[in-house]
Protein backbone atom coordinates (compact mmCIF):
# COMPACT_ATOMS: atom_id res chain seq x y z
CA UNK A 1 0.00 0.00 0.00
CA UNK A 2 1.47 3.45 -0.83
CA UNK A 3 1.02 6.46 0.96
CA UNK A 4 -1.14 8.17 -1.87
CA UNK A 5 -3.66 5.20 -2.06
CA UNK A 6 -4.11 5.72 1.72
CA UNK A 7 -6.64 6.87 3.56
CA UNK A 8 -6.04 9.42 6.49
CA UNK A 9 -8.16 7.11 8.59
CA UNK A 10 -5.76 4.46 7.44
CA UNK A 11 -3.05 5.87 8.16
CA UNK A 12 -4.22 6.67 11.68
CA UNK A 13 -5.32 3.12 12.78
CA UNK A 14 -1.50 1.73 11.33
CA UNK A 15 -0.08 4.07 13.44
CA UNK A 16 -1.93 2.90 15.93
CA UNK A 17 -1.44 -0.56 15.60
CA UNK A 18 2.43 0.11 15.72
CA UNK A 19 2.77 -0.85 12.18
CA UNK A 20 6.01 0.09 10.48
CA UNK A 21 5.35 3.90 8.97
CA UNK A 22 8.53 3.88 7.32
CA UNK A 23 6.96 3.92 3.79
CA UNK A 24 5.13 6.42 4.41
CA UNK A 25 7.75 9.30 5.69
CA UNK A 26 8.25 11.99 3.53
CA UNK A 27 11.67 11.97 1.09
CA UNK A 28 14.08 14.18 1.32
CA UNK A 29 13.18 15.41 -2.29
CA UNK A 30 10.05 16.81 -0.35
CA UNK A 31 10.03 20.83 -0.33
CA UNK A 32 8.20 22.74 2.37
CA UNK A 33 7.36 26.28 2.80
CA UNK A 34 10.36 28.56 3.65
CA UNK A 35 12.40 25.96 3.54
CA UNK A 36 14.94 27.75 0.93
CA UNK A 37 14.63 31.15 2.81
CA UNK A 38 18.38 32.47 3.59
CA UNK A 39 19.40 33.39 6.99
CA UNK A 40 19.59 37.38 6.83
CA UNK A 41 21.36 38.87 9.75
CA UNK A 42 20.00 42.01 11.50
CA UNK A 43 21.38 44.04 14.77
CA UNK A 44 18.87 44.52 17.82
CA UNK A 45 19.47 46.83 20.67
CA UNK A 46 18.49 45.61 23.97
CA UNK A 47 18.33 46.44 27.86
CA UNK A 48 21.10 44.58 29.46
CA UNK A 49 18.48 42.75 31.70
CA UNK A 50 16.74 41.25 28.70
CA UNK A 51 19.90 40.18 27.49
CA UNK A 52 20.62 38.32 30.81
CA UNK A 53 17.42 36.94 30.72
CA UNK A 54 17.87 35.38 27.75
CA UNK A 55 20.78 33.99 28.31
CA UNK A 56 19.45 32.44 31.38
CA UNK A 57 16.90 30.74 29.56
CA UNK A 58 19.50 29.50 26.61
CA UNK A 59 21.83 28.20 29.02
CA UNK A 60 18.41 26.41 30.87
CA UNK A 61 17.49 24.94 27.20
CA UNK A 62 20.90 24.10 26.63
CA UNK A 63 21.00 26.59 23.30
CA UNK A 64 22.02 29.51 22.22
CA UNK A 65 21.03 33.21 22.38
CA UNK A 66 20.30 33.10 18.88
CA UNK A 67 18.09 29.94 18.93
CA UNK A 68 15.75 31.58 21.76
CA UNK A 69 15.37 34.43 19.81
CA UNK A 70 14.06 32.88 16.87
CA UNK A 71 11.68 30.27 18.20
CA UNK A 72 10.57 33.49 20.52
CA UNK A 73 9.78 35.61 17.24
CA UNK A 74 9.06 32.64 15.36
CA UNK A 75 6.18 31.90 17.71
CA UNK A 76 4.67 35.58 18.27
CA UNK A 77 4.76 35.59 14.49
CA UNK A 78 2.53 32.35 14.04
CA UNK A 79 0.24 33.92 17.19
CA UNK A 80 -0.14 37.64 15.43
CA UNK A 81 -1.14 35.62 11.90
CA UNK A 82 -3.70 33.25 13.15
CA UNK A 83 -5.22 35.75 15.13
CA UNK A 84 -5.37 37.83 11.94
CA UNK A 85 -7.17 34.97 10.09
Amino acid sequence: MTANATSDRSLEAMFDEGTDMTEFIVDEETRFPGQDDAARKINISMPEWMISELDATARHHAVSRQAVINLWIGERLAEEKRALA
